[in-house]
């Protein structure tokens, strides 16, 4: 009976360290006193880089080889425009009354404001003669309104648990940087070379599996009502999913022709921060 009540406790033991270790997605920070009703809004910062070597083999045997990377970071502040709809409130304990069908509080959305994006990107592409495009380059673009990243979060009010599910809607890098390029570089296709123009992540070289689930954030994040209740900062760490990486070998299923390496990685920082 004894090895049995401690073979039990064990168990429970051995459970509650499991749970323990288990990560709940998010940090608060600048504890509070419990406060009833609280407004956050979003800001969010990160990082990307991305490397495509491909080396292609002609008819008549010759080689010709591409090397393509670039690394981009963004910091986007908390919205300033229509300070209402860039927010959303908090109450804790939560009231809820269900109207018909929907759900109660309903599902609110916060985006991210104006903030820099940048980028730089090197090309070293050569043919068999030994023709080659070797240059680097860069872009900056400040974000505005009606020309910020698709960057947003959705709460999604959980009842049983008076807390709030959190999906992030990731698209970091503006298409304005993406097609913000120096005309010089690469150059023209003056010396017989084309550039691959797969600097950008995702972007992959033809014949290549489709990466479109780059961005995507496959986390799923959990907060209590009272963390709002008690903190001034949430901290949420998001980052590129093994299910979503680029396949190292890009993919392309004729490789009698092609050879191709993929390398790919994100991470970013979203934070709430309480306006009230």
């Amino acid at each position: 009976m004894v090895a049995l009540v401690v073979g039990v406790a064990m168990a429970f033991l051995v459970t509650g360290m499991a749970i323990a270790r288990k990560k709940p997605g998010y940090s608060g920070k600048h504890h509070t006193r419990t406060t009833a009703l609280t407004t956050w809004g979003l800001s969010y910062t990160g990082s990307s880089d991305w490397s495509v070597t491909e080396d292609v083999t002609q008819a008549d045997g010759r080689v010709d080889s591409y090397k393509e990377s670039s690394s981009e970071q963004w910091h986007y502040a908390v919205s300033t425009e229509n300070a209402q709809a860039a927010t959303f409130s908090v109450t804790y304990p939560t009231p809820c009354h269900e109207f018909r069908s929907y759900p109660c509080p309903t599902v609110e959305a916060v985006g991210v404001g104006d903030g820099v994006a940048t980028e730089g990107f090197e090309i070293d592409d050569r043919n068999s003669s030994g023709q080659s495009v070797n240059c680097s380059g860069g872009a900056t673009v400040k974000t505005g309104v009606g020309t910020g990243p698709l960057v947003q979060i959705q709460a999604h009010y959980l009842k049983g648990e008076d807390s709030y599910k959190i999906a992030v809607g990731n698209l970091p890098l503006p298409a304005q940087l993406l097609s913000k390029r120096d005309p010089t570089c690469p150059p023209a296709d003056t010396n017989g070379v084309t550039p691959l123009d797969v600097w950008d992540p995702p972007d992959l070289p033809s014949g290549s599996r489709y990466n479109g689930n780059f961005w995507a954030v496959r986390q799923s994040i959990v907060i209590p009502a009272r963390v709002f209740a008690a903190f001034s900062q949430i901290d949420i760490p998001v980052s590129l999913s093994q299910k979503e990486a680029p396949p190292a070998d890009c993919g392309i299923s004729d490789t009698s022709t092609a050879v191709c390496k993929v390398r790919g990685a994100w991470s970013g920082l979203l934070v709430l921060h309480r306006t009230s």
